[in-house]
This record gives C-alpha cells, structure tokens and sequence, in this order.
C-alpha cells in the first residue's frame, strides 16, 4: 500500500523543504498520534516563522523617513543653530516624494510647523527671506549708531522677534539613502507667517519676512539629476 503525507507541503515551500519536511513526517508515520500532532506542529511553526520573517524584510526594505525622523530632524537643526532662543510646538508631515538621483534614493518630506521665539532676539532670515532658517542673535544691550546698524543689518539680515511670538513655518526635509539608512541631506524653509495669538502689530516687533523656494527647491532637483 502506498504510504500517503501526514501533512501536504505548502506549493511555495523550495523543493528542497518540502523533501525534508515529508521525509521526517513519513518516517513518523507508524509513531504515536501524540509524535505525528508534534511533528505538524513544528511544520507550521516554520511556515509562520518563513511568513514573519518575510513581511519584517520587505518592510524594511520599502520604509520611508517617518514623520518623527522628520521632526527630530527639525529639533536637532534648532538644538544646533538658534541657540535656545527657538522652540518647536507643533511639527506635521503634509507631502512627501521618493526619488532616485544618479543612483541615489532621496525622499523629500514636506511639512508644516508651529516654533515659539523664547527670547526677544533677532532671527536671521537674508534678505527677503533668502536665507531662513533656525539661526538666531543676540540683540545689544544699547541701540547701535547708524552706521554701526547698517553694517549689523548688512551682515545678518532678518527680523527682531519678541519673547513668546509664534510663528508657522513650512519647508522641506531632503534626506539620502545610505548603507545604514535614511539621513538628513538638508531642511530648507520656503514660508513663514506669525501665528494670530502674537502679531508684530500688539507686540511692537517687526514683521516676519515670507518667501517662497518651490522653483529654488524644483531647480536643486534637476540639477542634481542632471549631475
């Protein structure tokens, strides 16, 4: 009499597993009940192990920067330019877009977020809005001349900020695929505008300058793919 499977092999199974798998439950095929029930046990605890291992690989494999690496991004550049005088509130992801340049894998995250002056200070933004950013500085202790105002001014550019005026930001998160994972290629900050509960009106400080990168950003791409 033919000797028949105690359990039928999974199709997808490489031949080689199925070989052995059935080679082990055919030799126990005269065992107890108890050893057949343990031997089919242990198979589909394999199949389960194939199955996890599997969905824990591709995932990995097709992650892409979350919005908390997002937003660690973003503390880490105010921890290092504003000097404590800036504090990030609210921080959330609004689009986001893989890509690959010159056979490099680059995500650009762009967000949206809420920072919070915790001094009265100058924030350092470039003329219109060219160079915004997290940095920030110390205002003197007595008003500077005209000249020595014009040559501050001509060397920072920006705006002065009260204690506690909010502001909402919007800008992009370039990151770059490496060996080790996703890292931070750069943050650039495209618009800025303060928040209704702090305006420089009530507060005597000066307006927060605007500006716009998407065609500065758009161009950064091309070229980069251009090489």
């Amino acid at each position: 009499m033919e000797s028949k499977r105690i359990v039928e092999p999974l199709s997808w199974l490489p031949f080689k597993v199925q070989k052995s798998l059935d080679s082990v439950l055919k030799s126990a095929y005269l065992c107890s009940p108890l050893m057949k029930t343990l031997l089919a046990k242990i198979k589909e605890c394999n199949v389960l192990f194939l199955l996890i291992g599997s969905a824990l690989f591709f995932a990995g494999c097709s992650s892409n920067p979350s919005p908390g690496d997002a937003k660690q991004a973003v503390q880490n550049q105010i921890n290092q330019d504003a000097q404590g005088r800036i504090k990030l509130i609210e921080f959330h992801k609004t689009n986001g877009q893989l890509a690959e340049i010159n056979a490099v894998k680059v995500y650009s995250l762009e967000f949206e977020a809420d920072i919070e002056f915790t001094t009265e200070c100058k924030w350092i933004t470039g003329i219109a809005g060219s160079e915004m950013g997290f940095r920030t500085s110390q205002l003197p202790d007595k008003p500077l001349g005209a000249l020595a105002q014009f040559a501050a001014d001509d060397g920072m550019p920006g705006s002065i900020v009260k204690q506690g005026q909010q502001v909402k930001i919007s800008g992009v998160i370039r990151f770059e695929k490496k060996e080790n994972g996703w890292s931070v290629d750069g943050i650039e900050l495209n618009h800025a505008t303060p928040l209704s509960s702090i305006t420089p009106a009530n507060h005597g400080a000066s307006p927060v300058v605007t500006t716009s990168h998407t065609e500065k950003s758009r161009a950064y791409l091309i070229n980069a793919a251009r090489g």
